[in-house]
């Protein structure tokens, strides 16, 4: 049985990350630029050309585009008018360097709001009116950071486009401060003390445990110095 979470045993001659990204770069069409460096765009390419809704998928923490293969699928055979993009550039064990969901929410957030004013323009000539995101996991914290940077309040459109739906599955929007044990937390919390915060996460790890400098100035009120 085919799994729908794409984790398949790795095929013998496959390079990894390399392969995905060669597979990605022959099955899908466009180009962005991200940081300098040229991504292939998931835009579906399969799609009606009349589709008028664009459905954005984001993959969550250490995670890969392909895992949202499965469910790309499924809603390109159920959603006729659909448009099925899947974001590429927050990969983790990317081929431009490092885990690229490791750099902090905010960072993946603004790489995702570029990736996706990229598509909106590449498909400018099709039918689109509405858009959608589904997030999962750090994908959603992805998600809403990207939509906080793409909505136009003057016109309540996302980059033009009317938004219909904000879908996430297992998304800690609270943080997991207070939701795992006090052991696990404190260690965690603490590991950038000793430049030892890749181990979990690097910045990403320190803002959802509420662990970062940010967070910590807020935390401390209006009243207190800038942070540390």
């Amino acid at each position: 049985m085919k799994s729908p979470f794409g984790n398949s045993p790795r095929r013998r001659g496959s390079n990894g990350p390399s392969d995905l990204f060669n597979a990605l770069r022959n099955h899908f069409q466009g180009s962005i630029s991200i940081d300098n460096e040229e991504l292939s765009v998931c835009c579906n390419d399969k799609c009606n050309s009349n589709a008028t809704h664009l459905y954005v998928l984001v993959h969550g923490f250490n995670s890969r585009p392909e895992h949202m293969n499965f469910l790309a699928e499924q809603m390109r055979e159920q959603i006729p008018d659909s448009a099925v993009h899947i974001a590429v550039c927050n990969a983790s064990q990317s081929r431009f360097g490092g885990n690229l969901t490791h750099d902090g929410i905010d960072s993946g957030g603004e790489r995702l709001a570029r990736e996706v004013r990229a598509c909106i323009e590449k498909h400018e000539s099709r039918r689109l009116h509405y858009i959608s995101f589904v997030g999962n996991s750090m994908g959603g914290l992805f998600s809403r950071y990207a939509i906080g940077m793409l909505y136009e309040p003057d016109t309540g459109t996302i980059c033009g486009l009317t938004p219909i739906s904000f879908i996430t599955t297992a998304t800690p929007h609270l943080g997991l401060h207070g939701f795992v044990s006090p052991v696990v937390e404190h260690v965690v919390a603490n590991l950038h003390r000793c430049g030892g915060a890749q181990l979990y996460g690097g910045r990403t790890g320190e803002q959802i445990f509420l662990a970062d400098a940010d967070c910590a100035a807020f935390a401390a009120g209006p009243d207190a110095g800038p942070a540390a």
